[in-house]
């Protein structure tokens, strides 16, 4: 095999006479890589002293729900893909989506819920803990939410309610390999009778879940996060959806929230398929003259006792 630098003799010599051509090196720069390292130590420490140390078990993370109005679906539709997409969404794409709510988890057998095999008791991700979460047989803290619609444009031909709840007292891992967590949530689609063009009555549960301890670091306690409506013209999915929510503290203490929405947004918004309408909590903004272009949803409730 002949020898390149033979060959190449000249070349080479004439490169390495150039004070200007760089030099390849196998030797480490000491000083170099000691300046970055005092680089990150002084970087490490700005952070501990503004932010504190990273506390056991990683940051913990809070699951934050995006509100993007969803597709209504048929009555017809699988009430486990119902209740599937439902773990998905918030309260309010719950709330729509379940318009026909014929599914009601309500009235969902305990077993159904439970899944106690032995591998699936050594998971710690949320698609299989959320076959944990378990509805009460027996509650008993009732309460009938009355949702009621005054000078609306058109009818509403697809309505629906949905309850979120949460265990904010207990954590599990989302990423053991991000160090991220979350606590248990679940939304039940509720059943809803109308009671004529303008009003409809659900019924929701405070306790609707069970109290159990599902990672055996103690017992999760549940709690009401809040109960939406969510409404539409005929159900089509170019239509606007309209949506209100009613908290925990407006059903105990039989405050009712009242939300007003412009009337050209009924069916649909122009240009827009979908399109999500929250509402105004006020119209004191408004000129009176205005105010005539709002129609108004109220929702209210009434404890029964067992």
């Amino acid at each position: 095999m002949r020898d390149p630098t033979k060959q190449t003799g000249e070349s080479v010599v004439g490169k390495e006479s150039n004070p200007c051509s760089p030099k390849a090196t196998t030797r480490r720069d000491v000083s170099h890589d000691q300046q970055l390292l005092r680089d990150v130590a002084s970087i490490n420490a700005r952070m501990l002293q503004a932010y504190g140390p990273v506390p056991a078990g990683g940051l913990p993370t809070v699951a934050k729900l995006k509100p993007i109005f969803p597709t209504l679906h048929s009555p017809k539709t699988d009430c486990e893909t119902k209740k599937d997409d439902a773990m998905k969404l918030n309260s309010l794409v719950v709330a729509a989506s379940l318009a026909l709510t014929a599914c009601a988890p309500m009235s969902e057998s305990p077993n159904a819920q439970r899944n106690d095999s032995a591998a699936e008791a050594r998971e710690t991700d949320s698609p299989s803990l959320r076959h944990k979460f378990r509805v009460n047989p027996n509650p008993r803290r009732r309460y009938d939410i009355t949702m009621m619609i005054e000078d609306a444009p058109g009818p509403f031909g697809d309505v629906g309610f949905g309850a979120q709840y949460d265990a904010p007292d207990c954590m599990y891992w989302t990423s053991k390999f991000a160090g991220t967590t979350s606590s248990p949530m679940r939304i039940l689609g509720l059943p809803m009778k109308k009671l004529d063009d303008n009003t409809y009555v659900t019924t929701v549960y405070l306790d609707a879940m069970l109290d159990e301890d599902y990672y055996g670091d103690g017992v999760c306690h549940w709690q009401l996060t809040g109960v939406t409506g969510g409404l539409k013209a005929t159900g089509s999915y170019v239509e606007t959806g309209f949506g209100i929510d009613i908290s925990p503290q407006s059903i105990a203490t039989r405050e009712p929230v009242t939300k007003y929405f412009w009337k050209e947004r009924y069916p649909r918004e122009e240009g827009y398929d979908n399109f999500p309408d929250f509402g105004s909590r006020t119209l004191e903004k408004l000129s009176p003259d205005k105010r005539s272009e709002y129609f108004s949803i109220t929702m209210d409730s009434n404890e029964l006792q067992p």
